[in-house]
């Protein structure tokens, strides 16, 4: 499993991506077809037509949107890929969700393992996990994949923007996890104006 987020040079969360990163030959557009499934955000659903790879003959990954407030949830992009929305069964149910024509997997607590058992049964092996949108609804998947060491790999895309005090999420929440991990094979890549960092974690 990987984790991708977009940061600016002042250390916010942002909820976007760089210039051209999602057309052919970008690396997002690159990333994607590398990834059997990704995973994101609910916030971002009208978002999710830039979560298609562009390359020539692409694997196109199977989107899972988790979704903290499926009454909120606007229609899914129709262009996509084939998309599976997990929610909290305090908050939808299936039979909702399946009138708005969305497939849809309903949970006592949304967590990591119900989403990795449904991929495993479905003989997906790959996980992208996509920061941008709401952190909150992605904060608990986060941390379990550190602690079970499942997350592998980051991908870091720094935006030439410093942004407000208030103006974006950070990564505080996760502070307290654990003391350090390193970081092996920093690579740093230039694309347009922003620059992409990938490393692997080394866990303890």
């Amino acid at each position: 499993m990987i984790s991708r987020y977009s940061l600016s040079v002042n250390g916010h969360l942002l909820d976007q991506l760089g210039e051209g990163v999602t057309k052919s030959g970008g690396y997002y557009s690159k990333l994607l077809q590398e990834y059997d499934v990704i995973i994101l955000s609910g916030s971002l659903s009208e978002k999710l037509s830039s979560t298609i790879s562009q390359e020539s003959v692409a694997n196109q990954p199977l989107q899972i949107v988790i979704a903290s407030d499926p009454n909120q949830l606007p229609p899914l992009a129709k262009e996509v890929s084939k998309t599976i929305v997990f929610a909290d069964k305090e908050r939808a149910t299936e039979a909702d969700l399946a009138q708005k024509g969305i497939e849809a997997v309903v949970l006592d607590r949304i967590n990591l393992t119900p989403i990795l058992e449904h991929c495993k049964r479905q003989g997906l092996c790959s996980i992208l996990l996509d920061m941008r949108g709401h952190f909150r609804d992605l904060e608990e998947l986060v941390r379990e994949a550190i602690e079970q060491k499942l997350l592998q790999k980051i991908v870091v895309e720094v935006l030439p923007y410093w942004d407000e005090p208030n103006g974006g999420e950070c990564l505080v929440a996760l502070n307290g996890l654990v003391k350090r991990l390193e970081v092996k094979n920093l690579v740093p890549v230039i694309s347009n104006r922003s620059v992409v960092v990938e490393g692997y974690l080394q866990h303890k």
